[in-house]
């Protein structure tokens, strides 16, 4: 599960295929295991559209999401993929409650304020998102991902002025970051 879920973190199609495999060996070993549920969930809302069918990959997603919920119903990782699968279907409302029911179960998980917040500035509440993603950042400050989605809703919300000390955060943890570098550049020809 734990190699599933770091492959999943590369946010590339090996990685996604590799953490597929996992999420399945971890199965194969514990077929009520729901957290690799929620890993297959959370894998497939990411490849829609990207690697394989959106339709396709929505209907994995929801599948696996329930299948977790089903085995472990106060799992806050299980929410987690369910409220993720719920704005991926653009049911924003329902999905925001989801998260919410998320963070009252487990207020440390820091994925949890990210997805939101993604969901939050999509819908161009990009104070609260910025707010979300500070709280993510806290929680796992080492993390890349979040230093960088830090900046990206900066950017989104015009706070140039903060977007790019921010992206030079991020690139010292990860200089191969290349959103990072287009946030940079971005913010700089905005500014």
């Amino acid at each position: 599960y734990l190699l599933g879920r770091y492959e999943f973190g590369k946010y590339t199609q090996a990685g996604w295929h590799n953490a597929i495999r996992y999420y399945e060996q971890a199965l194969q070993l514990d077929p009520d295991y729901a957290s690799a549920y929620c890993g297959l969930a959370d894998n497939y809302a990411y490849m829609g559209s990207v690697v394989m069918p959106e339709k396709e990959a929505m209907a994995k997603e929801k599948e696996f999401a329930q299948k977790a919920l089903e085995l472990d119903p106060k799992l806050a990782e299980a929410h987690m993929s369910l409220a993720l699968a719920l704005v991926g279907a653009f049911d924003w409302p329902n999905g925001l409650k989801e998260f919410d029911r998320v963070l009252e179960l487990n207020p440390n998980l820091a994925f949890a304020y990210e997805l939101q917040a993604w969901t939050l500035n999509g819908l161009g509440r990009f104070d609260e998102a910025i707010a979300k993603t500070r709280k993510a950042v806290e929680l796992d400050p080492l993390n890349p991902f979040y230093q960088m989605s830090l900046s990206f809703y900066q950017y989104w919300a015009r706070q140039y002025d903060d977007a790019i000390p921010q992206a030079r955060k991020t690139l010292e943890m990860d200089p191969n970051s290349a959103i990072s570098h287009v946030l940079l550049g971005l913010s700089f020809l905005k500014k």
